[in-house]
């Protein structure tokens, strides 16, 4: 194994093997590199991009490249085999993670655990971040697991449990590791953001005691959105405070002519405190959406109002099913870092070279994947006579 410089990255690991596939075979340089591999035969090369990749799995000496189109599989490596997988995986997992966009800090990082969820398991990387999990095994069982969502965790022994609102379990074990530790982490993190959100939503509205505010962040933390005849019935006060926003937004207007049109007592509503990242921007503004659905209930209606951004509205199916779609769009949004323009990506939009990226955040997030399926269409605001008329047509 040698080093050199590859696409971009300044050191890249190379080796020397044997390769078979539709796209390349016989004895090849491989170079591992912090976008994909390269495999050169010094008269043919191809290169394969970490976003192509679905699975990456090793048996008998074999190493099984999975990607959309093949199957590349690579054998006599001799004695850097297990560098070469390590490595591999080990880029391949880096990749991941940054599509997933963790932007808080790294508490916690345990090595070759066994996981299971649906009919999915494995093994993979865990590591806790003060605001979620990533599960990064090397294939698109990867996920994000924001503790904004959870319901509950249990640790017994060499087995630790996460349940989330959604009802999905997710295990993780394996001898020799400490979940003990893992479970302490966890408990602190979550503890650390319930005080944070309650904090949070005082300033929202003073009027709230701090019991009051640790009940509410319960039902209603930041950036989700909830029917606001149930955050009425636990604080009303935070539910007149968001009211009264909404009726000063930007989106006031369209707001008001939107109700006349849709079913008004399902109302949903959500905040996030925006920190201003332009210069000369004031040091943090509200953003606020609100989801109301259809009179008859098949389709619903997203109403955002972002600081220094332009209003517009989406329209989603709700397959008859409004609550479990506000949860699929709480999921979606929050593992998008509130971007809207990924909430209605198509996926010609997705293969595009330049929404790599985006692509392998959507095919490890299923909210996501759903809440494209779901997408009706996006009406800008120009005029509240068209735009009337535009949602109308579309809510038919």
């Amino acid at each position: 194994m040698n080093e050199k410089s590859i696409m971009g990255s300044n050191v890249a690991a190379v080796y020397e093997g044997k390769v078979e596939s539709a796209l390349i075979s016989g004895d090849l340089e491989m170079t591992i590199g912090a976008e994909g591999i390269l495999l050169d035969s010094h008269r043919n090369s191809i290169f394969v991009s970490y976003d192509s990749i679905t699975a990456i799995s090793r048996q008998d000496h074999v190493i099984l490249l999975e990607t959309r189109i093949t199957v590349l599989k690579i054998t006599k490596l001799g004695l850097a085999e297990e560098e070469f997988f390590q490595q591999l995986c080990a880029t391949f997992t880096e990749r991941v993670q940054a599509a997933f966009r963790p932007e808080t800090p790294l508490l916690m990082e345990l090595e070759n655990i066994s996981y299971s969820y649906g009919d999915c398991e494995g093994q993979a990387t865990l590591r806790v971040f003060s605001d979620s999990i990533l599960l990064l095994p090397p294939n698109l069982d990867a996920r994000r697991l924001p503790f904004a969502f959870v319901s509950d965790f249990r640790a017994e022994k060499q087995r630790m449990t996460l349940s989330l609102k959604t009802g999905d379990q997710y295990s993780f074990f394996g001898p020799g590791h400490d979940f003990a530790s893992l479970k302490e982490q966890l408990g602190e993190a979550l503890r650390k953001l319930q005080a944070d959100q309650e904090e949070l939503l005082v300033k929202l509205d003073p009027e709230l005691t701090r019991s009051q505010a640790r009940r509410a962040v319960r039902l209603i933390p930041e950036g989700t959105a909830v029917l606001l005849s149930d955050l009425r019935a636990v604080v009303p006060t935070t539910a007149a405070h968001l009211e009264k926003m909404l009726s000063v937004c930007p989106l006031a207007d369209y707001h008001a002519a939107l109700q006349e049109i849709t079913d008004v007592s399902g109302l949903a509503v959500a905040y996030k405190y925006m920190l201003a990242r332009a210069k000369g921007s004031a040091g943090a503004e509200w953003a606020l959406w609100a989801v109301l659905p259809a009179k008859d209930g098949r389709k619903a209606v997203l109403e955002l109002c972002f600081p220094r951004e332009k209003a517009a509205t989406y329209v989603f199916e709700t397959r008859g099913d409004y609550r479990r779609f506000l949860m699929t769009l709480n999921q979606a949004f929050e593992a998008t870092s509130y971007r809207r323009q990924l909430l209605y990506l198509t996926k010609p939009d997705l293969h595009l070279k330049e929404n790599a990226e985006i692509r392998m955040l959507v095919e490890r997030t299923p909210a996501l994947q759903e809440l494209h399926k779901s997408f009706v269409g996006l009406i800008n605001h120009h005029t509240v006579d068209s735009w009337h008329k535009n949602l109308q047509s579309m809510l038919r």
